[in-house]
């Protein structure tokens, strides 16, 4: 655990959704369960706490200092950075440039996800809108900023398996000085890039653990591990 994790977990604050938002969230047809503050995102970066919660489907992220957890340095929208549904996986991660790297649902619907980049000062990019081939219905798992790269892992739905439905994990990468393309790709990755992750035993019928749940980056080996289990 680092000093700045240590300093966090010996603090407490509330953040709550107000009651406007709260009722104009019923009024959506959510349930009262559904329309509170629910955490998504949380990152230590330097000094400070970078936080985004779902705000009553009012997605919302605020900045912090670190030893003073109560006082907001800064609150921005947050959209494309925290899902709105609290039942959605997503993942973030602030690189040393200060960009946000968000893996997320990005509509009140829960219809579009995307991995989107924000803040810093290179251009907002995001995966493909509506293309099954980026992402089918993916679940989050983790995000890593490692060199030249942002890593994304993540469960979906795979569109090359032809045999009814099923779930592959996946890694994919974006380079971290893409500035997106031109016409059908503005605002667009172009680096975007996806793999299966095969976790299986071998024999004549290969035994697959296709859903991955977690991930551990240990960066003095260069190594990510993962935990998967088979689908239900």
């Amino acid at each position: 655990m680092s000093c700045d994790l240590c300093i966090l977990v010996s603090q407490a604050t509330a953040w709550g959704s107000d009651e406007d938002t709260r009722r104009s969230c019923q009024s959506k047809g959510k349930t009262e369960e559904e329309c509170q503050n629910y955490v998504r995102v949380l990152i230590v970066y330097g000094k400070k706490v970078f936080t985004c919660g779902t705000n009553a489907f009012s997605p919302v992220c605020s900045s912090r200092q670190v030893g003073n957890l109560s006082k907001i340095i800064d609150r921005i929208n947050g959209v494309a950075r925290c899902p709105y549904d609290p039942r959605h996986n997503s993942t973030a991660v602030i690189t040393s440039r200060g960009e946000l790297y968000a893996a997320t649902v990005i509509d009140f619907s829960g219809r579009d996800p995307a991995i989107y980049r924000s803040l810093g000062n290179v251009p907002p990019l995001r995966t493909a809108q509506y293309n099954s081939k980026w992402l089918n219905e993916p679940n989050f798992i983790a995000a890593y900023d490692i060199g030249l790269f942002t890593y994304f892992f993540f469960r979906e739905n795979a569109v090359e398996h032809d045999c009814g439905k099923t779930v592959y994990s996946r890694v994919a990468r974006v380079c971290k000085n893409d500035i997106g393309g031109r016409f059908l790709l503005e605002d667009t990755w172009t680096t975007f890039m996806k793999a299966r992750l095969n976790c299986s035993r071998a024999g004549e019928i290969p035994f697959y653990y296709n859903e991955l749940q977690s991930t551990f980056y240990l960066p003095e080996q260069d190594l990510i591990y993962g935990v998967f289990t088979t689908n239900v």
